[in-house]
C-alpha cells in the first residue's frame, strides 16, 4: 500500500513537473512565433511595395523612369534640408535662449550685489556720521562749558 502511494505520488509530481516545462515551453515558443510573425510580415510589405512600384514602371520609357527618379531624389533632398534646417533653428533659439537666461541670472545677482554694497555703505554712513555727530556735539558741549 505504501509502495503504491509512493508510486502515485511521484507519478503526480511528475505530471507536475512536465506541465511546468510545458507552459515554459509554451511560452517561449509564443514569443519566438511573435516574432517571426512580424518579421513575415515586414518583408511581405516590402515585397508588396517592390512589385507595386514595380507595376506602376513597367510601361514607362527609361527617361521618363530617370526623371521620375529624380524628382523622387530632389524631394528627398529637399525634406532632408528642411529637417537639417529645423534642427539647426531649434539648436540656435536652445542656445539663444540659455544666453538669455544666463545674462538675467547673471544681472540679478549683480542687482542684488549692487542693492546689498548700498545697504551695507548706507548703514556704515548712519553708523559714522552719527558717531561723528556724537563726538563733534560733546566736543562743542566741551568747549561751551569751558
Amino acid at each position: 500500500m505504501i509502495e503504491q502511494e509512493e508510486h502515485r505520488l511521484s507519478i503526480e509530481n511528475n505530471e507536475s513537473v512536465q506541465a511546468g516545462h510545458r507552459n515554459a515551453h509554451a511560452e517561449t515558443t509564443s514569443a519566438h512565433v511573435e516574432t517571426t510573425d512580424e518579421l513575415s510580415r515586414k518583408i511581405l510589405h516590402t515585397m508588396e511595395c517592390m512589385e507595386r512600384r514595380s507595376q506602376n514602371f513597367l510601361c514607362f520609357s527609361r527617361k521618363r523612369m530617370l526623371f521620375t527618379e529624380w524628382r523622387r531624389i530632389g524631394a528627398r533632398q529637399k525634406a532632408f534640408c528642411y529637417a537639417v534646417a529645423n534642427v539647426l533653428e531649434k539648436s540656435l533659439y536652445k542656445k539663444g535662449l540659455g544666453h538669455l537666461n544666463e545674462q538675467m541670472r547673471d544681472h540679478s545677482y549683480t542687482t542684488t550685489v549692487h542693492r546689498i554694497t548700498k545697504r551695507f555703505a548706507a548703514r556704515f554712513f548712519r553708523v559714522n556720521a552719527n558717531d561723528a555727530f556724537t563726538k563733534w556735539k560733546l566736543s562743542a558741549l566741551a568747549t561751551v562749558d569751558q
